[in-house]
């Protein structure tokens, strides 16, 4: 690999140990505009050497651990309470961010092959990509890693493009640094496994955190108002949209600032390279939005391909539309639509207008008892992302934490997991609920289940 980043030397030491160190401005501009962020976590040496060692025991006597490493290596929790991580952390989930149920521990054997370039989904589900940082993948190395071992290869700048022909201008770089290394991703970021030639095993610990709460104000320690694009990214066509991300983050309600550029039509969103409709996205207004007579038969068109390319390629779904994306970037000025498109006779446009309302947040909570009445949709995939738009809105009613609950029985897994992390994430439910969280706790199937036990760590006194 030519591209490397290396961790050594990149994290100041805090004041006083203990206290989170928050990412800066350019930490913060850089995670928004290529996906991640570099950390070396304060750690001493030989913590990881511990870690790296018990992996490799793990490994020779039981095989992969899958979720139960950090059961097994418990040690690794000091990683994630190191000042340093749990401050990126919180910078980009917020306070009261949260480690999910699923991690791995990744073996890259000396002579594997390099993997295929990939995004992860949802554990255990089909992947619904989001611009918005509610989950992030942090990324732990106990051992020093170099170019010959195989490192994490990452495509920066690729998490908000789902279609591969996107990453051919970008150039994917190798993770490598000292023990101790950390790098948070954002969740949707391109990334493999490199070849390993090295003679010696390379262990990667993949863990997996979520958002609470939508941002009020910013986490990291933010110094600057307004969105800066790093040096030498000035007239890029993603400007856009990572103001956009800088300025959710900072907690502001959603507007389209003032741009000399041509406003684009509402045909822009479905033709053309992808960077090109995303660019548009981010730059129509409610005005054209709102007057389009064509929208729908357009929504409808992008819907038809977005269907297919779901049957052909992992990781990506039928309801991820940039329109969707679009009438999110709107806020409150998208709402009138989505309630629109909540009423579709077409399940994808349903099952999109669902996913937009949750990743619009706090804007969005007058369209709740429309999502709520969408969990006896007759898709499975409108259900799925009502579920999860309802963690997303915050507080509300006895009726949506109630309709959660039923949820959790729901015949389709995806449905049921997902009620009950937005339980976790609303932290509030009926006693019914509990109850329910309850019998869902010796569920067979495992995130039904591993989901419910964290809401209830949450919801009991």
């Amino acid at each position: 690999m030519d591209a490397r980043i290396d961790a050594s030397s990149r994290t100041p030491r805090q004041e006083r140990y203990g206290t989170p160190v928050r990412l800066t401005d350019a930490q913060m501009q850089h995670y928004l505009t290529e996906g991640f962020v570099v950390l070396q976590s304060q750690v001493p040496p030989e913590v990881h050497e511990h870690i790296r060692n018990r992996c490799e025991e793990i490994f020779e006597t039981t095989g992969n651990p899958g979720n139960d490493i950090l059961e097994m290596n418990p040690v690794i929790q000091l990683i994630f309470t190191d000042p340093v991580i749990r401050g990126a952390l919180i910078s980009i989930l917020g306070e009261d961010c949260f480690m999910y149920p699923h991690r791995h521990c990744h073996q890259n054997v000396s002579g594997t092959p390099a993997q295929r370039n990939h995004k992860d989904s949802y554990e255990d589900d089909i992947n619904v990509h989001h611009h918005r940082s509610r989950w992030a993948m942090a990324m732990y190395y106990p051992q020093r890693v170099t170019a010959a071992m195989g490192p994490t290869g990452i495509t920066p700048g690729s998490q908000y493009f789902s279609d591969p022909a996107s990453l051919a201008d970008l150039t994917e770089i190798g993770v490598e640094g000292d023990a101790g290394t950390v790098v948070i991703v954002h969740y949707d970021l391109w990334h493999r496994a490199l070849r390993n030639d090295s003679g010696r095993s390379r262990y990667m610990l993949k863990f997996l955190f979520c958002r609470a709460s939508e941002p009020t104000r910013p986490a990291w320690d933010n110094r600057e108002v307004d969105w800066k694009t790093p040096g030498g990214r000035k007239g890029d066509a993603m400007e856009p949209l990572w103001d956009a991300m800088w300025r959710w983050n900072r907690g502001e309600t959603v507007h389209r600032p003032v741009r000399a550029d041509a406003e684009p039509a509402v045909e822009h969103l479905v033709s053309g390279p992808e960077i090109m409709r995303l660019r548009s996205a981010y730059m129509i207004s409610p005005d054209t939005m709102a007057s389009a007579s064509n929208l729908f038969d357009l929504w409808r068109y992008e819907a038809d391909d977005a269907e297919q390319r779901a049957r052909t390629r992992e990781y990506t779904n039928p309801c991820e539309h940039t329109i969707g994306y679009a009438l999110g970037g709107l806020g409150a000025a998208g709402l009138s639509v989505l309630a629109t498109a909540l009423a579709s006779e077409d399940w994808r446009i349903r099952g999109c207008a669902s996913d937009v309302i949750g990743d619009i947040g706090l804007e969005a909570q007058s369209l709740a008892p429309q999502l709520v009445a969408r969990l006896q949709d007759s898709s499975a995939w409108v259900r799925r992302n009502a579920t999860e738009a309802l963690g997303v809105l915050g507080s509300g009613p006895e009726e949506v934490t109630e309709a959660l609950g039923q949820a959790l029985g729901d015949a389709d897994y995806l449905v049921g997991h997902n009620a009950a992390l937005s339980l976790r994430k609303l932290g509030q439910a009926t006693d019914d609920t509990i109850e329910r969280l309850q019998k869902m706790s010796i569920h067979p199937e495992l995130y039904r289940r591993k989901n419910a036990l964290m809401a209830l760590e949450v919801l009991l006194p």
